[in-house]
This record gives C-alpha cells, structure tokens and sequence, in this order.
C-alpha cells in the first residue's frame, strides 16, 4: 500500500506540473519532435527564454521531461511516451 500511495502521490505532483496552460503547450510541441533545445521552445512559443526555461524546468523536476546538456544547450524531451498519449487524450476531450 505505501508503494502505491508514493505513486499515486507522484503521479499528482506531475499532473499538477502539467496543469499550466504554456506547460501544455510545451508538451505538446515536444510530442512533435524528438527533443528541443530552451532557444528552439521559447522561439517557437514566441515567450521570454526564462519563462521558457522557468516551465522547463518545472516540468523536468517533477518527472514530466528530462534534459540532456549538449555543449551549451539544454534540450528536453517528453521522460515518456504515456505522458505524450495522455496531453493529446486531453486535448482531444476537451474538443467535446
């Protein structure tokens, strides 16, 4: 039971991360392409690169994204594919 609860306690913690309207729109553009660097993302989202990098980061530490630095560059990609199936389930739904 105390596995679960840490589970169920974590899976809370990264759809709270999620609940962000830009942190949507940067997943969705992650389902997109492999993986994205802070410039592409905050080019692409036409936002401010720390506002870029304020919900990457968000993301990345609740378990939604992981990074990998490359010379000077940061680039993310969605941690896994459920989290990619589950935005567009989302997005579909709230079509409806």
């Amino acid at each position: 039971m105390k596995n679960e609860t840490i589970k169920l306690k974590k899976a809370a913690q990264m759809f709270k991360a999620m609940g962000h309207p830009k942190r949507i729109t940067i997943i969705k553009l992650l389902t997109k392409s492999k993986r994205m660097s802070v410039t592409e993302i905050h080019k692409a989202l036409k936002i401010r690169q720390p506002l870029a990098s304020y919900h990457l980061n968000t993301l990345k530490n609740k378990g939604v994204l992981h990074s990998k630095h490359v010379k000077q560059n940061n680039y993310y990609s969605v941690r896994h594919p459920g989290i990619k199936n589950a935005i567009k389930s989302i997005l579909n739904a709230s079509k409806e």
